[in-house]
C-alpha cells in the first residue's frame, strides 16, 4: 500500500536527521574539549 511506502520514507528521513544531529553533537563535544585544553 501507498501508506506503507510513505511511512518508510518518513522513518528513513527521521533516521537521517537524528544521525546528522548526533554527528553535530559529537563535533561540538570535541570542539569544546579542545577549547578547554587550549585555555590552560
Amino acid at each position: 500500500p501507498k501508506h506503507d511506502a510513505l511511512h518508510n520514507k518518513l522513518n528513513s528521513a527521521i533516521q537521517e536527521v537524528s544521525n546528522y544531529y548526533g554527528m553535530l553533537e559529537e563535533r561540538e563535544k570535541q570542539a569544546l574539549r579542545s577549547a578547554m585544553i587550549e585555555e590552560r
